[in-house]
């Protein structure tokens, strides 16, 4: 395996850390199991550390471009097991890899919005909507740090996120025009 030349090693490493959520939710469409999800991830990232030097844009296609190697490592992989009992059909598979393939182009495009609309209210603000939805912690504790009440937090919590979701119909009506 020849890496690619060191000065695109991070670049490689920083883009396959930002998507590969993007991609392991959709590998995961293709195959149910956690372990299977495992090696074909590991699969893609070695091709994908292969052919890095081969993408024209890494920057904007990067993870459609990861997509497409985890979608021919789906169908590899599920050859290879294709005397198992529970494997779906080959065409299930790629209507359903075709599928997650565009919503997850979708959900690229709803993270940025999202991002530019958090970008868009006082950084104080973005924090504290962030804080929120940090699992390991609670409105209550968040509340008392802040000295406010629960129920003054959800009020605010709750204009924030209208404001959210203004800006993102707002965005989104400006993609469809």
């Amino acid at each position: 395996m020849t890496p690619p030349p060191s000065d695109s090693s991070e670049d490689f490493l920083r883009l396959h850390a930002k998507h590969e959520p993007q991609i392991r939710a959709f590998v995961r469409s293709g195959v149910q199991n956690n372990e299977s999800v495992a090696e074909i991830m590991q699969e893609t990232s070695i091709v994908a550390w292969q052919k890095f030097s081969d993408l024209q844009k890494p920057e904007s296609d990067f993870g459609k471009w990861m997509c497409v190697i985890a979608r021919y490592e789906i169908l590899k992989y599920r050859q290879t097991k294709a005397r198992d009992r529970m494997i779906l059909d080959q065409s299930i598979v790629e209507k359903i890899t075709a599928e997650a393939l565009d919503d997850s182009n979708i959900r690229e495009k709803y993270l940025s919005t999202l991002d530019q609309c958090l970008g868009k209210i006082s950084k104080a603000n973005s924090n504290l909507l962030l804080l929120a939805y940090d699992p390991s912690q609670s409105i209550k504790a968040i509340a008392k740090s802040l000295r406010k009440t629960p129920d003054a937090l959800y009020q605010k919590l709750r204009r924030l996120r209208l404001k959210l979701t203004e800006c993102m119909s707002a965005e989104h009506s400006l993609d469809q025009s």
